[in-house]
């Protein structure tokens, strides 16, 4: 189980297409970084504390 903020770090892999945090304590919003992965096809947050930022890619 991770806890705390999703590492901002996270926006530098943009080959990612498949991202599950689920079931975690990760609290928050997700970093804005995230809008870099333009290859994410299912994200799945479910289960966690985040509020605010949710990314939105156009395909």
């Amino acid at each position: 189980m991770f806890s705390g903020a999703v590492p901002d770090a996270i926006g530098n892999i943009q080959s990612l297409r498949i991202l599950n945090i689920s079931d975690n304590g990760f609290s928050g919003s997700l970093p804005a970084s995230m809008i870099n992965c333009e290859n994410v096809q299912i994200l799945d947050a479910s289960r966690n504390s985040l509020t605010g930022f949710i990314p939105t890619w156009d395909w």
